[in-house]
């Protein structure tokens, strides 16, 4: 990452010189989490659009809330619905 990429973050002073520590600063800083993976769908103004969704061993159930999660955006189901 060139070095006029990087920045001091506000939560630990520290410089964030590489897009993964930039990621998790900005987990911390506007999540108040840093698990990894944790799936946020955010959009193009980082607003998080409908709830992040947090460490599972199951494939196929991540993949189906990340589906729900999607329609919840489109309006194809009501927000907030959790399976």
């Amino acid at each position: 990452m060139p070095e006029s990429e990087w920045y001091t973050s506000a939560y630990d002073n520290k410089t964030k010189k590489t897009i993964g520590k930039q990621n998790a600063d900005l987990q911390i800083a506007k999540l108040n989490n840093n698990a990894q993976p944790f799936y946020v769908l955010v959009g193009k103004d980082e607003r998080v659009l409908v709830s992040p969704y947090g460490y599972n061993l199951d494939a196929e159930k991540v993949c189906r809330v990340l589906r729900l999660r999607h329609q919840e955006i489109q309006g194809i189901i009501p927000l907030n619905r959790y399976i």
